[in-house]
């Protein structure tokens, strides 16, 4: 592999090791916000917490997050580098994370003045996750070795990520699939159910 293969490499790598820890911190916070409402939800009766546990559920495991927490326990990267055409896609798609780009969501393009003005771009993203400073030049200042090097060790950081990510995923749909099947039971009995799941989820380490 060329040294500009391993640069692109690196970028894409990068990249994606950004897009995974910031899809995790995501969920991270979703599930301490759901702590947060079942403490809270303790104050109330019964018969309005019962509407309380069904809403916390339903907001935590509905089906636009489950496909946000399944996309954090693959990663594209373990294939994608193997080829130019794979590093060219993984690049692209680290453009429209970044907001920049065709395809990118229009929220989050960034204008030329902002650009000028010092915006984040791309580029800056990915030195930064990889530790690098933001100079020209600092990857191919670095030998094919060191490059490599860099590489395997955020390869690495991809695999603990996306088993993090698939932890995450598993626990949210097992969540859904508990509260789908709650739903033949009395009141009484799914009340108690409803408790059980939740805080079953939130007892465990993300």
């Amino acid at each position: 592999m060329s040294k500009d293969d391993l640069i692109a490499e690196n970028q894409a790598l990068s990249a994606e090791v950004e897009r995974l820890q910031y899809g995790l911190e995501e969920m991270q916070q979703l599930l301490r916000q759901l702590e947060k409402t079942y403490i809270e939800s303790k104050g109330t009766f019964s018969v309005s917490r019962y509407g309380h546990l069904k809403t916390m559920i339903k907001n935590t495991s509905s089906d636009t997050i489950l496909r946000k927490a399944k996309s954090l326990s693959e990663s594209e990267c373990t294939q994608a580098h193997e080829t130019k055409r794979g590093m060219a896609g993984l690049l692209q798609k680290a453009r429209q994370f970044a907001g920049e780009g065709e395809g990118a969501p229009a929220v989050n393009r960034k204008t030329s003045e902002e650009k000028r003005s010092g915006g984040s771009s791309i580029f800056k993203k990915i030195k930064n996750a990889a530790g690098f400073s933001d100079q020209p030049g600092d990857l191919h200042c670095l030998d094919k070795d060191d490059i490599r090097r860099d590489n395997e060790r955020k390869k690495r950081e991809i695999a603990r990520l996306t088993s993090r990510g698939l932890k995450i995923y598993s626990r949210l749909n097992t969540l859904q699939q508990n509260y789908q099947a709650s739903k033949v039971h009395a009141v009484p009995t799914r009340y108690q159910q409803l408790k059980d799941m939740i805080k079953g989820i939130i007892a465990e380490p993300v």
